[in-house]
């Protein structure tokens, strides 16, 4: 079942199937969990690529009780790490990035910035300083409800973007973020600001999003491992009935 789907044919193929189901955001999310998915196939545990977090937390809330109890749902926290996670979205089948998205707990849980040389780390960190200080004032003006772009690319705003002052809830947000720029700062911006170094056309082996991901996941075994226990944790009833 590719990312395209409706919340009604995704409830149908989860209510009718016989297999434990962890519906995740997107195509790109399935590409990341797809070597959990092969490590857990023999548990009959499948992965199921939706369309967005919104579709994701529908499905997951409109399954009959029988078909909930074998499904869950991994959705990214995006801009409630922030805040705060909605109560009306908490629920036993529904787990949470840590960071602000899937590319951020796999950066955290790896070490792929060794891969960048002592000159591409210190261009990347510039860069950062950049991109999190427009990024501070963008947000704040996010949770106020105005429009944004926070999902804007670095190449963009690295472009037109020079470092300026900022004050009160914007400043502090650029001193949090930038302390904790692997966990807070986009998850889908901080990838980029690595594939620009990682991907330059001097470097002998160059590198995209897909071979980081790939590599990161590689390196983060107790991530992976961490994230098996949690799903057979909460499959285990299920599981220990068919047993």
């Amino acid at each position: 079942m590719t990312g395209s789907v409706t919340a009604i044919e995704a409830i149908a193929t989860i209510e009718r199937s016989s297999l434990l189901t962890v519906i995740l955001e997107g195509q790109g999310d399935y590409f990341t969990f797809a070597r959990i998915e092969a490590e857990l196939s023999e548990q009959g545990i499948s992965f199921m690529p939706l369309c967005g977090r919104d579709l994701v937390l529908e499905v997951i809330s409109s399954l009959s009780p029988e078909a909930l109890s074998r499904c869950l749902a991994i959705v990214d926290l995006d801009t409630w790490v922030y805040s705060r996670i909605p109560d009306e979205v908490i629920g036993d089948n529904v787990l949470f990035t840590l960071g602000y998205s899937i590319e951020n707990d796999v950066i955290l849980n790896s070490d792929l910035y060794s891969l960048m040389t002592g000159n591409e780390r210190a261009s990347f960190l510039a860069e950062l300083k950049i991109v999190v200080n427009w990024y501070a004032s963008e947000l704040e003006d996010s949770l106020n409800g105005l429009d944004t772009q926070l999902s804007r690319h670095p190449n963009n705003i690295l472009q037109s973007h020079a470092v300026c002052g900022l004050a009160n809830r914007k400043k502090f947000w650029e001193d949090t973020i930038g302390s904790k720029y692997d966990q807070l700062l986009r998850g889908k911006t901080l990838l980029a600001l690595l594939v620009r170094q990682l991907s330059s056309k001097n470097r002998a082996s160059r590198y995209s999003k897909s071979n980081l991901m790939e590599i990161g996941v590689l390196q983060a075994v107790e991530w992976r491992e961490s994230v098996k226990r949690s799903l057979m944790d909460r499959f285990s009833m299920v599981v220990a009935g068919r047993l």
